[in-house]
């Protein structure tokens, strides 16, 4: 990956410089990446009543998972940024070992960042003797960066593992009995190669999911197909690639892009 100052290169080098057997959350373990994501973002899931999962911080430090649109757009907001700083100063430094060494290596990473200039760099450098500043301006940058995935998202976790899988979600057979539609399902593979989301909709019982399993074995050498049974909302149906809706968002987000996603039996009012 080229030298690039993203949320994924930042967290990893944060997470460098903190006491390792310090956890300001619980002192009876030792910390995990988790605890440094809600370490800095505390604000954030206190008011939103909710923490930073085991899963969510792995796939941040790999690189397979942004920051949610909810997180970048919380911080948008002046005050926002304001309650950024004091979770820095009270969570992070007095976390880490040396605030000193950790101030270097942020100005390194900064110098080094390809996608910083000049002007910008000067700008970030000149808070180098306030770190909480420092810290919380980095954050702000390294999160509106495009991350890389360190591994493919098929090997690095097991939720998006998952839709790569073949064993998994694998689409059943249509009925022995189905016939004709050839025009309709040439048309729906026309939609699909000009939009990333298609409906199929019909009355009750007029073969919508046939239709549906039957393209995917005609085209399954185009697609690796993935078939999933709505279980009233796609929170509770995609749970196990995550905790919240932004996080199986963009979960969802870091398969390949020749994976399809059918979802049988969603109903859009439900």
């Amino acid at each position: 990956m080229a030298d690039i100052c993203n949320f994924q290169t930042f967290i990893q080098l944060m997470n460098r410089k903190i006491m390792r057997d310090m956890n300001p959350f619980d002192p009876n373990r030792k910390a995990k990446q988790e605890d440094l994501i809600y370490a800095l973002f505390y604000s954030y899931y206190e008011d939103h009543d909710t923490v930073c999962s085991q899963t969510s911080g792995s796939l941040y430090f790999s690189g397979n998972l942004g920051i949610p649109k909810a997180i970048k757009n919380y911080y948008k907001e002046t005050s926002n940024q304001n309650k950024l700083r004091g979770d820095i100063a009270l969570n992070i430094i007095p976390w880490l070992e040396n605030a000193d060494d950790t101030v270097a290596a942020l100005i390194k990473l900064i110098h080094d960042a390809e996608e910083i200039g000049e002007n910008q760099f000067r700008e970030l450098a000149a808070f180098q003797s306030n770190s909480v500043e420092l810290i919380a301006r980095i954050t702000l940058h390294a999160m509106r960066q495009k991350h890389y995935p360190t591994k493919p998202a098929e090997l690095s976790n097991p939720q998006t593992r998952a839709l790569t899988d073949a064993r998994r979600h694998r689409p059943p057979q249509p009925c022995e009995w189905f016939c004709g539609r050839e025009r309709e399902l040439a048309e729906l593979h026309d939609l699909l190669q000009a939009h990333s989301c298609v409906f199929v909709r019909g009355i009750d019982g007029i073969g919508k999911s046939e239709f549906m399993k039957k393209y995917a074995a005609v085209y399954g050498d185009v697609y690796d197909v993935r078939f999933f049974w709505f279980t009233g909302s796609l929170a509770e149906t995609f749970s196990e690639f995550g905790d919240s809706e932004d996080a199986i968002i963009d979960a969802l987000e870091t398969v390949a892009p020749n994976v399809l996603i059918i979802i049988d039996n969603y109903n859009p009012q439900d």
